[in-house]
């Protein structure tokens, strides 16, 4: 069919699988509808007034395995924020409960999720992005971009002011970044193949962490309001250069390692999920210069 024509470049380019080329099903049939919508050829333009809302779901503290650790995990998080070198920004957290001990910041709002049990599925991030979804659409904000953001993450300080500096009007997708298990020297570079860099898989960030997709969106009469963020929040996030292409937007890449994806905490693990293999010195000054929050244990302890 004609719009899965459009998608098999990107298919061609990002995927592992030659199998998964054809494809098809519910997110990408709602993508082609949102197309009409998206594509209308007279949107306003950008109003240099933008700023980034980081959308972060934080686990109840009932569901939590170490509701510390989870603290601890989003105290690093919104202090990362704190140090962006651009200040244009917001986070909205999401949440049953509030941890103590985090920053206190004026941009770093808690939005309580007030749903009752029986009512919420056991995994109830879909409903707190409707309640992020919801914010962002009432804010009165009338332009910016919804980045949304795991609260186990961390953004590097020049994430912010790369977006609002590019400022495309459709919005940004993380293929470069960094793979972490917390509180070792163990890792990966996340990128795409690359012989210079001994990197023979296609292992692009966005394909293993959640933390990378900012979406534009528009509050004002006559502007998509929250449709993009709508479209792309609750979609595979390895699939989503092809859903937003199927949706007739394309996504900047932002051209830096731009956030470390932080595993093996004892709250994101997952069955199957392996230690990764032990960092070179120089990729670990490299991580530390770039993410200078983050730990590292002496070399005999990694």
């Amino acid at each position: 069919m004609p719009e899965l024509l459009k998608i098999l470049p990107t298919r061609l380019r990002y995927s592992r699988r030659l199998t998964r080329l054809f494809r098809w099903g519910p997110a990408w049939e709602k993508a082609c509808a949102q197309r009409l919508l998206l594509e209308r050829p007279a949107w306003p333009g950008v109003t240099g007034n933008e700023q980034v809302v980081y959308l972060i779901c934080l686990i109840g503290r009932d569901r939590a395995k170490d509701w510390r650790r989870v603290g601890a995990l989003l105290r690093q998080t919104l202090e990362a924020l704190l140090a962006q070198a651009d200040p244009r920004w917001q986070a909205i957290i999401c949440g049953q409960d509030w941890p103590e001990g985090m920053p206190e910041d004026r941009r770093i709002q808690f939005l309580p999720f007030t749903a009752a049990p029986e009512d919420t599925p056991p995994h109830d991030k879909n409903d707190k992005y409707d309640r992020l979804t919801d914010w962002v659409r009432q804010s009165g904000i009338e332009t910016g971009y919804a980045f949304l953001l795991d609260g186990d993450d961390v953004p590097h300080p020049d994430l912010t002011g790369y977006i609002l500096s590019d400022n495309n009007g459709t919005g940004y997708l993380l293929d470069q970044g960094y793979m972490l298990a917390v509180g070792t020297r163990r890792g990966r570079v996340l990128g795409h193949r690359s012989l210079r860099d001994g990197r023979l898989e296609n292992n692009t960030f966005f394909r293993n962490c959640g933390s990378c997709v900012a979406a534009y969106f528009d509050n004002r009469r006559g502007g998509w309001g929250t449709a993009l963020l709508e479209g792309v929040v609750k979609v595979p996030h390895g699939r989503l250069p092809e859903l937003t292409r199927l949706m007739g937007v394309r996504l900047g890449w932002v051209p830096f390692p731009a956030m470390c994806y932080l595993i093996l905490h004892g709250e994101n693990d997952y069955v199957g999920r392996q230690v990764p293999p032990k960092l070179s010195e120089a990729r670990v000054r490299e991580i530390s210069r770039a993410f200078p929050g983050l730990y590292f244990p002496e070399a005999s302890e990694g």
